[in-house]
């Protein structure tokens, strides 16, 4: 009678347990954010552009001062009145400050593009200073253009065509200067890919930047697991 208790134990819970481990250790999460360009499998092999920037410091900074590195890449105009100091402070309240010192987080890099800046470069240089952010995760940059945003988007069934970030423009939008990606923040994966467009007027979608960036890093150690048990 023991033993036939015992029997039915194992059938009933050791059995389904050992099961349901197995199959969860060969699972492929499917959970990893999607990558962003004309087409998903295009954009899984295409970084992002080289780049050649200005630090407040007036030093160059490149894609290879953030190799290896998590980017979370926006775009500021100090003269505008409105929508950029809004945009900064959200970035920096709802994303940075809550990840920049998770040890677990630190590669992580924020990159501001600031256009716009004659003549105000000191008074940005004092503004940076004030704002408690560690120069080696938070970079602001200068530069004429920012080809991180040189991103073909999906063919468009409605105009027909396929359009660029970069390139593509608001109809009369004139409060930050027409250009559609000015309003975005991206989330570029450390192998360089885009994983993340945001609109930076939606707080609920830059609360999400920091949602997504622990889904990568997730990412990053499946992959090394992966990795690690292959050999």
């Amino acid at each position: 009678m023991f033993k036939n208790k015992i029997w039915l134990f194992i059938i009933l819970f050791v059995v389904p347990v050992s099961f349901m481990y197995l199959l969860a250790k060969g699972k492929t999460n499917t959970n990893y954010l999607q990558y962003y360009g004309k087409t998903e499998a295009l954009a899984k092999v295409t970084p992002i552009k080289d780049f050649e920037f200005m630090t407040l410091d007036s030093t160059l900074f490149t894609k290879e001062n953030v190799k290896g590195k998590t980017l979370v890449v926006s775009t500021l105009i100090p003269s505008c009145p409105t929508v950029c100091p809004v945009l900064f402070k959200q970035i920096k309240f709802l994303v940075y400050d809550k990840i920049a010192n998770k040890k677990d987080l630190k590669d992580v890099v924020f990159i501001s593009h600031l256009l716009d800046t004659t003549g105000i470069i000191p008074d940005l240089k004092s503004f940076v200073s004030e704002q408690d952010l560690d120069p080696e995760k938070w970079v602001f940059v200068t530069g004429k253009e920012n080809p991180i945003y040189d991103i073909d988007l999906p063919f468009d069934t409605i105009t027909g065509k396929s359009d660029n970030l970069l390139h593509s423009e608001v109809p009369g939008d004139v409060t930050i200067g027409g250009k559609t990606y000015y309003k975005f923040i991206l989330l570029i994966d450390k192998y360089q890919k885009v994983r993340g467009m945001y609109l930076g007027d939606k707080t609920n979608q830059i609360e999400r930047i920091r949602t997504d960036i622990n889904a990568l890093f997730i990412e990053y150690k499946d992959a090394e697991r992966a990795k690690s048990e292959a050999k």
